[in-house]
């Protein structure tokens, strides 16, 4: 049994590889598309509604996985990461880290259209978030409500306090004080396969990734980057 469960893991992981890979250079082939038969006026409005698109794709699929998947009571949960914290190289081999690019006390009103991709995991803190938002106003927690606002697919990233700010972002009351982190410098150095981030200058591995949306998200944020100085 132990053999089986191993090749399940194995095969598992393979298939959903191949799967990320394909969905990515279906998504890639688009975004070229719309490069390359739309003037830049046209195509910038196009990468934005999809970036868009990707976004809420990602955001209410983790806030409605508790209805759909049941809860999960353990704390060692699966939980959503965007893989956006790893090192890099640049054009001369210097070793780079994501969160180089860090300003922080970024202030984001939950009434702005930012997405959060944040993941409730347990059905009473999620019932007792949601009583407790339509009862009283939304007090920001330094210790508890911990993020990442990433520039420029601005999106929040919360990876602590995930049932208050999830009823309380719904009902657009409060805000987050988060920490804001620049992609864009790393744009030239890195590049996907939907999988894995990969060194732009040699094609080595660099980490992998746990939904290929982000790897589209990454593609089309770029694509816009490269119009914006056409």
């Amino acid at each position: 049994m132990r053999k089986h469960s191993f090749l399940f893991g194995k095969y598992g992981k393979e298939n959903k590889i191949r799967s990320s890979r394909l969905k990515y250079k279906n998504a890639e082939q688009y975004i070229r598309h719309i490069l390359d038969d739309y003037p830049p006026k046209d195509a910038a409005a196009i990468l934005d509604y999809f970036i868009r698109m990707v976004k809420s794709d990602i955001a209410f699929e983790l806030r409605t996985k508790i209805i759909y998947d049941g809860p999960v009571i353990s704390h060692d949960c699966p939980r959503f990461d965007p893989c956006l914290q790893f090192s890099y190289f640049d054009e001369h081999g210097r070793c780079r880290h994501t969160h180089d690019h860090c300003i922080p006390n970024k202030r984001v009103d939950f009434t702005e259209e930012t997405e959060i991709f944040l993941f409730p995991w347990h059905y009473k803190r999620m019932n007792l978030a949601v009583c407790m938002a339509q009862k009283l106003g939304f007090a920001f927690d330094e210790y508890n409500h911990l993020s990442y606002f990433y520039k420029p697919f601005d999106f929040i990233y919360l990876y602590n306090g995930n049932h208050s700010i999830c009823a309380f972002s719904a009902l657009k009351k409060g805000c987050l004080i988060t920490e804001e982190i620049d992609f864009t410098p790393v744009f030239p150095h890195v590049k996907t396969d939907g999988a894995y981030w990969l060194d732009a200058h040699t094609g080595r591995i660099l980490s992998e990734i746990q939904d290929f949306r982000i790897a589209v998200l990454f593609e089309l944020c770029k694509a816009k980057a490269y119009l914006a100085k056409e």
